[in-house]
């Protein structure tokens, strides 16, 4: 399983350098307004910037996800690969499983690195007035179950031989997705919506997968 999760990585590697772009860029700008507005205003509360940063991987990070998944799937059915790898005594369950391993993995680290440079700042700044932190973890888990959806959704797209209106389906679904976000907001009821999209993405992929002629 190692092995494969690694021919992974080195096959995705140019697109996981996006996520890690994207999460070096919010954190710096985390970092930086927030030490910065704490010289000028005594700590009263989360930073606005926090609040507006925060916002960024649930309406960016999950184009990327949902972009890595096609690409994953794509690049197999182009390339032959998991044809290759399957005379090589491994199964088409273990492949497609280190696939999503790697491909949650991109936004899963984003979503900890943020988590961790919130704590951090935290600690540093301690606020002056007790904060109710129940809003950022649900913002946090929202993020995860939406990035998992569009991912869920860009393996399916992937499958197609046609890229042009699976990539426009795909930007649609994913826009309509966090659309759903900014109308329902981070309660139960949204994450329940998008682990429902993930889990059926998820089936119909393998069930594609399975049975398609390597």
């Amino acid at each position: 399983m190692l092995t494969l999760i690694k021919r992974e990585i080195l096959a995705v590697l140019p697109f996981l350098a996006l996520p890690l772009l994207f999460a070096f860029l919010v954190i710096t700008v985390v970092i930086s307004q927030t030490v910065y507005r704490m010289q000028y205003m005594p700590s009263t509360g989360i930073s606005s910037i926090m609040y507006e940063v925060f916002w960024m991987p649930i309406f960016a990070l999950p184009f990327i996800s949902a972009g890595i998944g096609a690409h994953q799937m794509y690049s197999d059915r182009s390339g032959k690969i998991s044809a290759f790898l399957c005379t090589l005594t491994t199964s088409r369950s273990r492949i497609l499983t280190a696939r999503i391993i790697v491909g949650t993995s991109q936004f899963l680290l984003v979503l900890m690195a943020m988590a961790i440079t919130y704590a951090l700042l935290r600690a540093r700044f301690p606020s002056l007035v007790p904060f109710d932190v129940t809003f950022l973890i649900m913002l946090f888990i929202t993020a995860a179950t939406v990035n998992l959806a569009c991912y869920s959704i860009g393996l399916l797209i992937g499958f197609s031989a046609n890229r042009f209106l699976p990539i426009m389906g795909s930007i649609l679904l994913v826009a309509t997705l966090i659309a759903l976000v900014i109308v329902k907001g981070f309660g139960l009821q949204s994450n329940l919506i998008l682990l429902v999209v993930a889990g059926a993405a998820m089936f119909r992929t393998w069930q594609k997968y399975a049975t398609a002629s390597l």
